[in-house]
This record gives C-alpha cells, sequence and structure tokens, in this order.
C-alpha cells in the first residue's frame, strides 16, 4: 500500500496547479469579454453557458496533457500557458468572424455560442495533440 501512494505529494502539486491555472484562466477569460457570464448564468442565460463551459473544456483539454506529459511543474505550467494564450486568440477570432457575438450571448442567442464553444474546443483539441514528448 506504501508503494502506491508515493505519488500522493506530485498528484497534490499537479493538480493544486491545474486547479489554480483553471480559476486564472476563467478569471481572465470572464474579464476580457465585454459581458459577465456569471451573472448572465446565473439569470438563465444558456448562451453564456454554453460559451463558458466551451473556453473552459478548451482549456481543460491541453491543461490535463501537459499534466499528463511534464516532466516537472514548471513543465507543465509553461504548457499550460501556451493553451491559455491559444485559447484567448480563439476568443479574438471568432469575435472577428461574428462581430454580434457580444451582443448575441448577452441576449441568450445560442447559435453564436455554440460555435464559439465549438472552437474553442476544437483549439483545445489540436493544442492537445500538438504538445508531443
Amino acid at each position: 500500500m506504501a508503494h502506491s501512494l508515493t505519488g500522493i505529494g506530485p498528484f497534490f502539486g499537479y493538480f493544486a496547479l491545474a486547479l489554480l491555472l483553471e480559476f486564472v484562466f476563467v478569471a481572465a477569460y470572464t474579464a476580457i469579454t465585454p459581458y459577465r457570464e456569471i451573472t448572465l448564468i446565473r439569470g438563465g442565460n444558456t448562451a453564456a453557458a454554453i460559451t463558458l463551459a466551451g473556453v473552459l473544456i478548451g482549456f481543460s483539454l491541453p491543461l490535463a496533457k501537459a499534466v499528463a506529459q511534464s516532466g516537472s511543474i514548471i513543465d507543465m505550467f509553461l504548457w499550460s500557458v501556451l493553451g491559455f494564450i491559444a485559447q484567448l486568440l480563439a476568443y479574438f477570432a471568432v469575435r472577428i468572424a461574428l462581430p454580434h457575438l457580444v451582443a448575441d450571448v448577452k441576449e441568450g442567442k445560442q447559435a453564436s455560442a455554440v460555435l464559439l464553444a465549438g472552437v474553442s474546443v476544437a483549439i483545445g483539441l489540436v493544442n492537445a495533440a500538438a504538445m508531443t514528448g
């Protein structure tokens, strides 16, 4: 049993950093959007929930890959930052492609939200796959 628990320290280190990165990512993402996702979601806005869930999954994919393949916490952090940046760039690309995205999300229109979520997940998948090691 003791042998099975030898990785418990690194587990908590990687897990704690991953949770911190998730929190920082959501805080940064919600700070750059001109609408308040949590407020909209609390009000029943499905479009806001779709966008936030999509970008969270999109960031979590490369984050999980970074945890799985990294040889150190610093390595994991650096690879996660790439996933972070990729998601923010994906958001801005969708905003350019859909100039009405902000208004659509505020109004609860789901088509734009689904596209943003889909792009976010796609970028996250490609980003994670590109992390070879």
